[in-house]
């Protein structure tokens, strides 16, 4: 018998998101030791990472809730950058220097997961 409740989706996502930086960021720095990504390339590597981990949090919101898809899945990529930009603030003390380079693929990738998400599949009779 399946418990009925409240899912706390919140909590996944910020267990999740943490999680899912930090191990982006080390495939990156092991790249980058072993010679495949120069270092001139970071921050194409960090809106890379804030991409994608935008793009795959919203996704799972999405799939998640039932209605209002769109709007949950952009509140998930807006939070998350919002979250980075106050951790990178209150830990090293210092903002990002280009504000858009950063937030700007995180909000792109927030909003390709949500419209993927509202895509329905159509049954054809």
């Amino acid at each position: 018998m399946k418990r009925k409740g409240k899912q706390r989706l919140w909590l996944h996502i910020a267990i999740v998101a943490p999680i899912l930086t930090v191990t982006m960021a080390m495939l990156c720095a092991w790249l980058m030791l072993r010679g495949s990504l120069q270092e001139e390339k970071f921050h194409l590597a960090v809106a890379v990472i804030g991409g994608l981990c935008g793009f795959l949090l919203s996704l799972y919101t999405v799939l998640r809730v039932p209605r209002k898809k769109l709007l949950w899945g952009m509140v998930t990529s807006i939070s998350y950058g919002m979250a980075l930009l106050l951790g990178n603030l209150l830990f090293f003390g210092e903002s990002y220097g280009e504000l858009g380079g950063v937030l700007l693929p995180i909000l792109g990738g927030g909003a390709a997961a949500s419209l993927l998400g509202t895509l329905r599949s159509r049954k054809i009779a």
